[in-house]
């Protein structure tokens, strides 16, 4: 538990994301374990214990992380950093924030259609017309824990992200059975606890949750959900049960660059002795895990936004290239294996990246450059039903992270006996290749780039099916389906008419006319600042400030906390906007940003200001058809008057 979030002290800030004075160290344990309190030049530290590691072979071996604040007693009073050092702490290094969520969320009316096409998406549906024989197959226990948004237990959290990416894992992993019947149980544990208010001041709820963490939250959920999964694992053993496997969602991922130097690109140098203690941490809990036999999977992540899309995948995805330990690293760490099963595979990753797919099984537009692990799932717009409604949909490899901890858990229920690696095989075996789709842009240690492809929770069924005779599995299992699964979006714009009818005080913005329109394209724009992520458009716009506003301030995370389309709809060349009536409290500037097939990335500013809870429609805007198919569409908005950050969100495009 953070100690100190009753009065976050005021300090300096060494980079973006990246506090001096709340710091992570890593020392030898002795029995006084981490001080609690350091004074130092100026003001004082006080500390707790982030992670202990036991080791083999006796107490040299032993690791502890420790976690520091600095509390000034004046203003100027800079972190003193030798004290810690005096202390034994070594490798002091600020406890950078991670990216919030990855997620975009639309409105309730459009949820059933989304849901529907997920489920043929994802295999699901024909899975449904083996679910009367598959009910009665053996099914061994897996739990699934969520690192994510939420505490153990609340069912009313500050940001509900955690309980919809639960509800994405369970809808193919429980398809077709009782919940007595199913055997997976997703377990929350809070790994974003931070908020921060639009005055700036810095709030940590471990009651209710947050919206954004550091890494030494990451390192310390990593930890808890092991020590929980043991708790259950020891009492399963004592009254005789089946040990139940282990898979670790985490929907969540930071920029490498942010916290330490080079980037996703080349992990190596990554843990060496001057790797910073934050980064050793996440390191050194993953680990463990993956020593106690977990499956560690990781959203590969999104592009901040379509026309600067980020380099590389966002840590812990990117350590997809980094070896997961072996029998001797493991008992180095203190922990012994063999309960669990030895992995048998020569080179495994440490941790298995996952990136997003769209409607059309083509990767989705937010993605990363030169991000894209090997295994996708669907990302866009994924809803699961969840028995008295429907969960969020969901935009962003946050869903498809979760869509594949289902899928991991539902083969492993029926083949517990497989070890990390050949599971994660037998998901890419089965897995549909993508059309013209390109190389995976990295991939396990030693590996070759592989073909992209989209996992199936049929194909995989069937595959464990062929593999295991004694699986009480159907004689003929087809997988085949309906691949017509936009099919079920045509049904979307009754739901937006019959929001828009309800919607009070609501009015039709005039059509934009072609010289109303201003057509940008990345030609006549300035590059992307690789570091900050901004983009500065030629010319004296609305659109320079809002760059410049969106580049990362102290804490790097979804912006705002509640998304502001509650519709945002591109039919040909006809848009339909319904703001959020809690997006802005004034007139909104709006550009809308497209992905086409042909010609790259395409900004259109929108004429007229929009107005919260106010429907406008857009009519006849400037699409080239020489563009070719739009892949993606975003809708960016800014306060009129600046009062506020600019707001981002997608935008369907209609089948």
């Amino acid at each position: 538990m953070y100690l100190f979030a009753d009065r976050p002290p005021a300090r300096a800030t060494i980079d973006a994301g990246c506090d001096a004075g709340r710091v992570v160290s890593r020392r030898r344990p002795s029995r006084e374990g981490c001080p609690a309190q350091l004074p130092g030049r100026g003001g004082r530290w006080r500390g707790e214990s982030l992670l202990r590691l036991p080791g083999g072979g006796g107490t040299s071996n032993e690791l502890e992380f420790c976690r520091h604040e600095w509390f000034p007693e004046t203003a100027r009073a800079e972190p003193d950093l030798e004290a810690l050092r005096s202390a034994g702490l070594t490798r002091a290094a600020p406890d950078c924030d991670v990216v919030g969520p990855q997620e975009s969320a639309l409105d309730q009316a459009w949820r059933e259609p989304f849901a529907l096409a997920f489920a043929e998406q994802t295999g699901r549906s024909a899975l449904a017309e083996h679910a009367a024989t598959l009910r009665d197959a053996l099914r061994a226990p897996v739990i699934v824990a969520v690192l994510d948004t939420v505490p153990r237990g609340q069912l009313h959290p500050r940001a509900r992200h955690g309980l919809d990416v639960a509800a994405l894992i369970e809808s193919p992993a429980c398809a077709g059975l009782t919940d007595d019947r199913c055997p997976l149980e997703v377990r929350q544990t809070l790994a974003l606890p931070r908020t921060r208010s639009p005055s700036g001041a810095l709030t940590i709820d471990t009651t209710r949750g947050g919206t954004l963490g550091t890494l030494g939250d990451v390192a310390s959920s990593i930890h808890a959900a092991i020590e929980d999964w043991q708790r259950i694992a020891e009492s399963a053993s004592r009254e005789g049960r089946a040990i139940p496997r282990l898979v670790i969602n985490m929907s969540f991922g930071w920029r490498p660059e942010l916290v330490h130097d080079g980037d996703a690109a080349s992990p190596g140098p990554l843990f060496d002795a001057d790797a910073p203690a934050s980064v050793q941490a996440v390191h050194a809990a993953l680990l463990e895990a993956s020593c106690h036999g977990a499956l560690l999977l990781a959203a590969a992540g999104n592009a901040d936004d379509l026309l600067c899309p980020g380099v590389g995948p966002l840590a812990p995805a990117a350590w997809e290239r980094l070896p997961a330990p072996d029998h001797a690293r493991c008992r180095d760490l203190g922990v012994d294996m063999t309960p669990v099963r030895a992995e048998r595979a020569a080179t495994r990753p440490l941790v298995y990246a996952i990136g997003g797919t769209n409607h059309a099984r083509v990767p989705f537009a937010r993605s990363r450059a030169a991000g894209l692990p090997r295994l996708l799932a669907p990302a866009y717009h994924a809803t699961a039903d969840a028995g008295s409604g429907y969960a969020a949909p969901l935009t962003g490899t946050s869903a498809a992270v979760a869509v594949v901890s289902g899928l991991a858990a539902t083969i492993w229920s029926l083949s517990p006996e497989l070890d990390v690696n050949t599971l994660m095989e037998r998901l890419y075996e089965s897995a549909r290749p993508l059309p013209n789709a390109p190389l995976a842009d990295f991939g396990a240690p030693g590996s070759s780039r592989d073909e992209l492809r989209e996992v199936d929770l049929c194909r995989a069924v069937a595959a464990a099916c062929d593999a295991d005779a004694t699986l009480d599995c159907p004689a003929v299992m087809s997988c085949d389906g309906s691949t017509d699964f936009e099919s079920h979006l045509v049904d979307l714009w009754p739901g937006i008419e019959e929001l828009t009818l309800n919607a009070p005080g609501v009015e039709l913005a005039a059509d934009a006319a072609d010289d109303e329109v201003t057509q940008w394209t990345l030609a006549s724009m300035a590059r992307c600042d690789r570091r900050h992520e901004r983009l500065s458009p030629q010319g004296d716009a609305w659109w320079s400030a809002a760059h410049e506003a969106t580049s990362p301030d102290d804490w790097v995370h979804p912006q705002p906390s509640e998304r502001p389309c509650r519709i945002c709809d591109l039919d040909d060349d006809e848009l339909h906007v319904l703001v959020s009536p809690n997006a802005s409290e004034s007139p909104m500037h709006a550009a809308l940003v497209l992905a086409t097939a042909a010609s790259g990335s395409k900004l259109i500013e929108l004429p007229d200001a929009l107005l919260p809870d106010t429907m406008a429609t857009y009519d006849a805007l400037p699409i080239d058809p020489a563009w070719g198919s739009i892949i993606g569409a975003e809708l960016w908005l800014l306060p009129v008057d600046g009062a506020g950050a600019p707001m981002v969100d997608a935008v369907f495009v209609e089948p």
